[in-house]
Formats: structure tokens, sequence, C-alpha cells
């Protein structure tokens, strides 16, 4: 079993391999690697790599692996809550507007 230094050392070696798979991959003119051969760790890792260290394209495939495994929040993730915090709020000033009013 490894422990949890273990396993962010083993995603940064696979994320560092992956960058340079893609890299070279973009030189010689073929595809990107795939990411779906990535830990999720590994995925989080390239993720917070700048944009520009990576091949064009190349970021577009992680984000995509990284959202269909569940990684990355998504529209209704990061909104819903808000949305549900201004209901709130909005009927509790529709409620004590009643009060005043009555």
């Amino acid at each position: 079993m490894t422990n949890a230094t273990d396993a962010v050392i083993e995603a940064s070696m696979s994320a560092l391999e992956f960058t340079e798979a893609a890299w070279e991959a973009d030189e010689d003119g073929r595809r990107c690697p795939d990411a779906s051969d990535l830990s999720d760790l590994a995925i989080l890792a390239v993720l917070k790599y700048p944009e520009v260290a990576l091949p064009t394209g190349t970021n577009d495939v992680v984000v995509a692996e990284a959202t269909r495994r569940g990684l990355v929040a998504g529209f209704l993730d990061r909104w819903l809550p808000w949305a549900v915090v201004g209901s709130i709020v909005l009927s509790g000033v529709a409620i004590v507007f009643q009060l005043m009013v009555a």
C-alpha cells in the first residue's frame, strides 16, 4: 500500500510523462495521447499546468476527460447553490413585504 506522498509523486510523474508525450505527438503531427489512461490525481495535476505548457488541443482533451469523470464542476454544480440561495432570499423578502403590507 502506498502512502499519500507516493500517490502524489506518482501522479505528478504520470502528468509529466503525459505532457512530454503530448509535445512529442504535437511535433510529429500525431494526435495527443489518450487522457483516459491517467489517474484522477494525474489529470488534476495536468489541469494545474498553465495552458501554455501544453500543446494546442491537449488541454481540451484533458478537460473533456476530467469532465467525463466528474472531476470538474459543471454549469449546474457551480450555479445551482447560488440559485437556491437567491430564491430563499427572494422568498424571505416577499414574506416580509406581505407581513408589512397586511
